[in-house]
């Protein structure tokens, strides 16, 4: 729908428009004490198909137009919205800006679902511990461990390396 599409790590608050596909890998509703038009907050981690990360917020009276039509999971054509330094102790992503939706934003759920499978990489306390690089944030997911493989040590990249299946639910 919205052409041409730009990579969000490119994303930043100097360019003229900008349009971006994406996937809603985390959606997070956050309660708010101002119940004036919502009684909360809606805030998204958005990843396109090279694994570039981005925090998007929807606040007050805008909530409930996106609330009904975006789904954790689903592909969108984004376009449209104010960009934003990320700033703050709340911060989803290690992206410098992050995204907050207008009522002018416009989305459409995307067709043609060209994007890879991720997989989750279990790291011990120990290793990032020791990691060299400064980590800016840590993600989690909310939700009940509903079954735990049995240990498999395949080799690699030449190390025995431990592999563990987890299904988790939401509900």
């Amino acid at each position: 729908m919205f052409e041409p599409h730009i990579r969000i790590s490119y994303i930043n608050p100097h360019a003229d428009y900008v349009a971006f596909r994406a996937c809603v890998t985390v959606l997070v509703r956050v309660p708010t004490l101002r119940r004036i038009h919502s009684s909360y907050n809606m805030h998204m981690v958005l990843k396109d198909s090279c694994r570039d990360e981005i925090h998007a917020s929807i606040y007050g009276p805008v909530v409930p137009f996106f609330s009904r039509y975006l789904h954790e999971g689903s592909v969108y054509d984004f376009a449209s919205f104010q960009v934003v330094k990320a700033e703050g102790g709340f911060r989803l992503t290690s992206h410098p800006f992050k995204l907050v939706f207008l009522f002018s934003t416009l989305f459409e759920r995307a067709s043609s679902i060209l994007f890879p499978v991720w997989k989750l990489d279990l790291n011990s306390v120990d290793k990032i511990s020791s990691c060299k690089d400064k980590i800016y944030h840590l993600q989690d997911f909310v939700g009940v461990v509903t079954a735990v493989s049995r240990e498999a040590y395949p080799i690699v990249h030449g190390e025995r390396t431990l592999v563990l299946g987890i299904e988790l639910c939401n509900e």
